[in-house]
Order: structure tokens, then C-alpha cells, then sequence
């Protein structure tokens, strides 16, 4: 298991303790809690080193102040703003430019990462960029879009229960993730949480470019410039 050095300052241990709850991972945060260090690192065995650090401060925290300091934390985490959660998640987060004219939405964004991203010219970070651009220019300023690959990742930002609309890049030109997106939010629902409007940038290789023209569409259906901002 991979080491890195502990803080020894509170307001550290504090601050990577979050991080360690915004992961999700009970059976880890179950462990840790516990100050059971052979389950310990078995559990966190192969993850990255910030990872385990994360949870080491939270195994901190709870020998010094006990397990109602680890829930006094959970209560922390759900009420910070949504793009704070995602940061402390380690997830991207973006404030969309522009003067709000629609409703305040939190976004995901399913990124097409992979083996094609490279032919088509086009960078995770472009990618980004030209969502930010469609979503000002569709009047979403002010909003959140969050952002992910991994399934796992966007499991967790998905459990939070707060997002608005779920974009799918999908724009490889190959092969399709429509399904996936469809059936996270189906997954939500059953969870008792509330319906997610879910927009692909595809189909296939028709979505190789801005999304900002199908998006307006997609804008113009569900949140029509006459709502009344929130």
C-alpha cells in the first residue's frame, strides 16, 4: 500500500477526512472507522496514494474524536454546494459562464474518453470546453457541469440525488453509450430519487462536432427561455 505523509494539522486531517466520505466507499470507511489496520490495507490495497490518505485522516479523526465527529462530517459533506461536492469527490466541476436565463441546472457529463479521442483532434479538455461553450450559449450560466469517464465515479456523483440533466458526449463516432445514460437514470428512480433529463450528443458518428445546435432543441423542449429562474 502506497504512503504518503500525514498532516498532523486538524484543519488538514479535517479537509482529506471530507475527501475520504465523499468517496462512497462504506465497506473502507466502515474499516477505517474501526482502526482495524490489517483490514485496512487490504481494503485500500492498489488504490492511488491520495486515495489512502484520505482515508488514513479519516481513521485520524475517528481515534481522536470518536464516531459522532465521522457523522458530524457526513452531515458536512451533504450540505455543501453541489460543485464542492464534486471537487471533494476529486471530480472536475465547472461554473458555466453567462447571465442565467434558464433554470440553474446541475449537470453530468458522460465524457467520450478513448482509443479514438486522438483521431478525431479532439482533447478531454476540448471537450470540455465545447459543452461549457454550448451550455452558455444555450442561456445555462451559472449552472454546474460535472464531469467523468469512469463508471464508478459517475455512479457517485449520480447518488447524490442532485443533478439536473445528464450529457453524453458519445462523439467517437463508433460506438454508443445512449443505453448506459438511460439506464443510470432508470437506476436513480428506482433508488426513490427524482427523474433525470438525459441528452446524447450522438447518435454515432452524426454527433462529431458542437452539440450547441441539438442542445438548444433539447433546452428549448425542457427548461423553455420563459421559465421562471431559480
Amino acid at each position: 500500500m502506497k504512503i504518503l505523509p500525514l498532516p498532523t494539522d486538524d484543519t488538514d486531517i479535517h479537509k482529506y477526512a471530507l475527501c475520504a466520505i465523499a468517496h462512497m466507499n462504506h465497506d473502507i470507511e466502515q474499516g477505517v472507522i474501526q482502526n482495524k489496520p490489517e483490514e485496512m490495507q487490504k481494503l485500500l490495497k492498489g488504490y492511488i496514494e491520495t486515495y489512502v490518505r484520505d482515508f488514513q485522516c479519516l481513521s485520524l479523526l475517528a481515534q481522536k474524536h470518536g464516531v459522532a465527529e465521522v457523522e458530524k462530517l457526513r452531515s458536512e459533506f451533504k450540505s455543501l454546494p453541489f460543485i464542492e461536492k464534486m471537487r471533494c469527490m476529486g471530480n472536475r466541476a465547472f461554473l458555466v459562464p453567462g447571465t442565467p436565463a434558464r433554470k440553474i441546472c446541475n449537470f453530468l457529463l458522460i465524457e467520450s474518453l478513448g482509443i479514438f479521442d486522438t483521431a478525431l483532434g479532439l482533447s478531454g479538455a476540448e471537450q470540455r470546453n465545447e459543452w461549457l461553450d454550448a451550455l452558455t450559449d444555450c442561456g445555462f450560466g451559472g449552472s454546474v457541469m460535472t464531469s467523468a469517464y469512469n463508471r464508478g465515479s459517475i455512479w457517485n456523483i449520480a447518488q447524490t440525488g442532485e443533478l439536473d440533466v445528464i450529457l453524453l458526449d458519445d462523439n467517437d463516432g463508433f460506438s454508443s453509450k445512449v443505453g448506459y445514460m438511460c439506464n443510470l437514470r432508470d437506476e436513480l428512480v428506482k433508488l426513490g430519487m427524482k427523474s433525470v433529463q438525459c441528452f446524447s450528443h450522438g447518435p454515432y458518428s452524426n454527433s462529431i462536432g458542437s452539440p450547441e445546435i441539438r442542445l438548444r432543441k433539447f433546452a428549448d423542449e425542457f427548461f423553455p427561455l420563459n421559465q421562471e429562474r431559480q
